[in-house]
């Protein structure tokens, strides 16, 4: 691994080309995720940050390709401050992305908020962290049980295709509707879709079972997706579906 710093360039960075090494000591370093042997800085948020460039590089394509060769003359390179690479990264996001690439321990994790997984998952999405990413969807899953407003959002943002079926079944058969805020939080499709089904639900017949409210959601979007109607078939319940009635 090589051992002299690569440097990213964030808006207040110290000209580390320029062989500015005392500006480093002007910027408040990160508490944790400022290594002395570390290769790679960077500043999110007014903070520097220290880290090993082997492992954005080896488990990242989205690294891989980016990262230059350190310079063979000051031993760092920099990225244009306004480079996509750190658009939209709060100081949280990184931090809780980083707790996981450089634990504490290696039996536990730091982080257990729906608010740090997210964070987690956003990076790992974006830079291409295939593992860390699935890792961020398995803990994702009992956290957000009770929250399905949060776990369609993450699920339509990070293309969770599993998870956006039971999302809409949650909030079709629990007792409230969706409040006006969480309704801000999805997607118009899905608001739609939840209120009809609701709707049904109510009008009707139809059993109040969660394979039997999948199946008229499913149908709802089958519905919408083709625009045309065409022949329905019995749920497997027997019930006719209801919501063609409601288009």
């Amino acid at each position: 691994m090589d051992d002299k710093p690569v440097t990213f360039s964030s808006p207040v960075i110290p000209d580390c080309t320029a062989g500015d090494t005392t500006a480093i000591e002007l910027v408040e370093k990160h508490h944790r995720f400022f290594f002395e042997d570390g290769n790679l800085i960077f500043t999110v948020e007014g903070i520097l940050y220290c880290v090993h460039r082997y492992y954005f590089v080896r488990d990242s394509p989205y690294f891989a390709s980016r990262l230059p060769a350190p310079d063979a003359r000051t031993g760092s390179t920099t990225f244009d401050p306004t480079d996509e690479i750190w658009r939209g990264i709060t100081g949280a996001d990184i931090d809780a992305f980083l707790s996981i690439l450089f634990p504490l321990n290696f039996d536990s994790c730091d982080i257990c908020s729906v608010e740090a997984w997210a964070s987690v998952l956003h990076l790992s999405t974006k830079w291409g962290f295939a593992s860390i990413r699935r890792l961020a969807l398995r803990n994702l899953v009992p956290i957000t049980d009770a929250l399905p407003v949060e776990r369609l959002r993450l699920a339509r943002e990070y293309a969770v295709e599993e998870w956006i079926l039971p999302a809409l079944t949650a909030l079709c058969t629990r007792p409230t509707c969706p409040t006006l805020e969480e309704a801000r939080r999805m997607v118009d499709a899905d608001v739609v879709v939840v209120y009809t089904v609701r709707e049904a639900i109510l009008t009707s017949n139809i059993p109040d079972d969660d394979t039997e409210i999948a199946y008229q959601i499913r149908l709802w979007i089958k519905l919408n997706s083709a625009s045309t109607p065409g022949n329905l078939s019995r749920s497997k319940s027997g019930f006719q579906p209801l919501i063609c009635f409601l288009l």
